[in-house]
């Protein structure tokens, strides 16, 4: 047994007081014993207090104390909301206030929520990539003019006889007036392009 991780048994593994702290000590301990962490694992994993469905959300906006069994700030964790096929209008305008994202509306709202679902159909997760269900939601907000644009890009996957697989892009943006192209290489076609 690790000497650092013992417990002995007639005394309580969290000092009175700190239970706001279990959060922390189970992620440490589980990163001091080397072992990937359960998101899952109840009171103390990313989504033991996680919400998607669209009338939990919508409950949750009313009473937190409708959905969940104990306040998570007692263990040192927090409510999330998250994005999915199954959210609701609740779903988005919690994530838009957590982004302080000004001039969400209704309309908005329903639009994206609709995108969503689409794009959940055809293989697209949006539960880990919430700031892209934003981004779906800030290009419908009034006002909104894109950073930049796309104007091409282009691909090439080769083998090459010293090298092995060789990847280069070219991609050609417009930023306000000015265009600009940039080349790049990876180790794949969507590594050459992120570079």
């Amino acid at each position: 047994m690790i000497p650092a991780l013992e417990l002995k048994m007639n005394k309580p593994c969290l000092p009175p007081g700190n239970l706001p702290r279990l959060y922390e000590l189970s992620h440490c301990v589980a990163d001091m014993a080397n072992l990937a962490f359960d998101d899952h694992t109840a009171y103390v994993g990313k989504f033991a207090f996680a919400h998607k469905g669209g009338v939990h959300v919508a409950a949750m906006r009313r009473s937190q104390k409708s959905y969940q069994h104990i306040e998570p700030e007692k263990v040192g964790n927090e409510m999330r909301v998250v994005i999915s096929e199954l959210s609701g209008r609740g779903n988005l305008l919690s994530k838009a206030e957590e982004y302080q994202m000004e001039g969400v509306n209704n309309d908005n709202v329903v639009d994206v929520l609709d995108q969503i679902k689409n794009l959940e159909s055809s293989g697209f997760s949006f539960e880990s990539a919430e700031a892209s269900a934003m981004l779906l939601l800030k290009r419908k907000q009034a006002g909104y003019v894109p950073p930049f644009q796309v104007v091409d890009y282009t691909v090439v996957v080769e083998h090459r006889q010293e090298r092995g697989m060789f990847v280069e892009s070219m991609v050609k943006v417009r930023i306000g007036n000015e265009t600009l192209l940039t080349a790049g290489e990876g180790n794949g076609p969507v590594s050459a392009l992120d570079m």
